[in-house]
């Protein structure tokens, strides 16, 4: 019994796709990859691989406020074959999370500690879908990635960086939903398993 969502909170560089084939393989086992966006914001086209693929859901992070952290890489993505032009595909929570610490050679030996990055945020998503599919296992990657989209919280906040240029990438706003700054928006798991649930009753009611 395989995994249903592989969570990767890792990346690199922009167009980078060396990492293809896995991703393609884990589609193919009817598994959901998802990938931190990467840190390197607040610049514009600095999504990175392999959270640019076009078969993954790539999620930024959020403060707060709901407002996109300062670090979020941002899309657009390259111009490239397998490359998602318009990333990321979500946001969610990033920002100053308590999360489990490894007590082995850690520095504090703490069980918890407080961390921002997109890694941070990409378990959200994470989780959230796994909730998705508790409802209907029967969800394919195009489903769950449409479903959250749709679902997402489409209020968001001014990005937190205080840099004019950089509310608008390509000439899309950054609430100009979906943007290369929040995606389709937050990740809101209440709605999106309650969509995901309709979807199941429509099936079952076909």
């Amino acid at each position: 019994m395989g995994a249903d969502v592989v969570s990767n909170s890792w990346g690199g560089g922009q167009g980078d796709l060396w990492y293809k084939e896995y991703v393609e393989a884990w589609i193919q086992a009817g598994q959901i990859p998802i990938f931190s966006q990467g840190n390197s914001g607040p610049k514009c086209g600095t999504a990175g691989s392999p959270g640019d693929f076009e078969d993954v859901i790539g999620v930024g992070a959020t403060n707060s406020a709901d407002s996109l952290a300062e670090f979020s890489s941002r899309g657009p993505g390259k111009s490239t074959a397998g490359v998602s032009y318009f990333k990321p595909d979500i946001s969610a929570p990033g920002s100053q999370i308590r999360s489990a610490s490894s007590t082995v050679g850690s520095s504090d030996d703490k069980k918890y500690s407080v961390y921002s990055g997109t890694s941070m945020a990409a378990p959200h998503v994470s989780g959230v879908v796994a909730l998705m599919l508790s409802v209907n296992p029967r969800l394919t990657f195009t489903q769950v990635r449409d479903l959250l989209g749709k679902s997402a919280n489409k209020i968001v906040g001014k990005p937190e960086n205080g840099r004019t240029g950089d509310d608008v990438c390509d000439g899309v706003s950054y609430n100009q939903l979906p943007s290369f700054h929040y995606g389709q928006g937050i990740v809101d798991a209440l709605s999106a398993v309650q969509l995901a649930q309709s979807v199941e009753d429509e099936f079952l009611n076909f």
